[in-house]
């Protein structure tokens, strides 16, 4: 059986939903730049929310992912990203799944050179320079795109290296003001577990439709074990009248 609804999923998970997303009717191959009034003020209430969630620095580094595989954690990603840029926020997104990587996609940029590169490169003793790899603009604002790159015959070890420590002490030097990491799903593989443990707070997107009480456990549990921040729930598909959780 499936979760009953978004208050079954928030009270299993034991987090706040902090948006809903409507469900939207739209042609295959939509770009994230061509999103809906209601979506947009769904994704604005998100970006108000986690402003809210973060520690006020400088820069706040989000992982964004789910439970499962196919839940809209990409599209979540480069909407809430489209959202923060053209509040004038220096935004950068990171397509960080390098297994079914699709954010390169959605913004019509180059899969590589991208994030693989950069860690076989720190891996091997490359220099700095992460940065001109993410030259493709997009939109207004300040929003900038690191694709996945080549897909790496094992990711979960390229990103368990030391290159990973290395990218993120690059990430926060940088100026932006959020670094967006589209990672794959949590629940069964050990990427996001590593990504997890190295950013300011986690995301989870879900499709209730797609989650039964079961896997909302495991995702519970696998949060706990990891000792991660986990901000909030994103609710992706939402079919009747959308209810947004601000967090108190």
């Amino acid at each position: 059986p499936r979760v009953s609804g978004t208050r079954e999923l928030s009270r299993i998970l034991e987090l706040p939903v902090l948006a809903e997303v409507p469900h939207v009717r739209r042609p295959m191959g939509h770009r994230p730049q061509a999103l809906s009034a209601v979506e947009y003020e769904a994704y604005q209430t998100l970006a108000a929310s986690l402003r809210r969630r973060l520690p006020a620095t400088s820069q706040r580094t989000i992982l964004v992912t789910s439970a499962l595989r196919g839940e809209g954690k990409t599209e979540v990603t480069a909407a809430l990203g489209l959202v923060l840029s053209q509040a004038m926020h220096r935004t950068w997104l990171v397509s960080a799944d390098m297994r079914r990587p699709k954010l390169h996609e959605l913004f019509d940029v180059e899969q590589t050179p991208g994030l693989s590169e950069v860690l076989v490169g720190a891996r091997n003793g490359g220099s700095r320079g992460i940065f001109q790899l993410s030259a493709a603009r997009t939109g207004t604002g300040s929003l900038h795109v690191l694709a996945s790159g080549q897909t790496p015959p094992d990711p979960a070890q390229l990103l368990a290296s030391d290159a990973l420590d290395d990218f993120f002490v690059e990430v926060n030097e940088s100026e932006y003001d959020y670094v967006l990491l589209d990672g794959p799903p949590l629940l069964g593989l050990v990427d996001s577990q590593v990504l997890a443990q190295r950013v300011d707070g986690v995301l989870i997107v879900c499709r209730p439709d797609r989650q039964t009480p079961e896997t909302a456990l495991a995702l519970r549990e696998q949060l706990a074990r990891l000792e991660v921040n986990p901000l909030g729930v994103v609710i992706v598909g939402s079919r009747g009248r959308t209810h947004t959780y601000l967090p108190g």
